[in-house]
């Protein structure tokens, strides 16, 4: 057991299955994405021009990545429908 993780969580990790993970990376990936695109958008909408780019130049950096792994979820599930 490393200092990482706690008990709970090894105990978590080992009583549930691959669908339970996927699911649960899927939710806070949304979430998060979500979350990110609503503050852009509040961004655009109170800064001025200057300040503004900079801002949302940041949240591109983290709003990108979310969007590669909620489209390779959205493919995932739709596969997982199909079979």
């Amino acid at each position: 057991m490393t200092a990482t993780y706690s008990r709970q969580v090894a105990r978590f990790v080992a009583d549930n299955d691959y669908s339970t993970f996927s699911v649960m990376t899927g939710i806070i990936a949304i979430i998060l994405l979500m979350a990110l695109l609503i503050e852009r958008e509040m961004l655009n909408a109170f800064f001025p021009h200057p300040r503004r780019l900079r801002a949302v130049r940041c949240l591109n950096v983290a709003v990108l990545p979310l969007l590669c792994i909620f489209a390779v979820t959205l493919v995932l599930r739709f596969l997982e429908l199909l079979t």
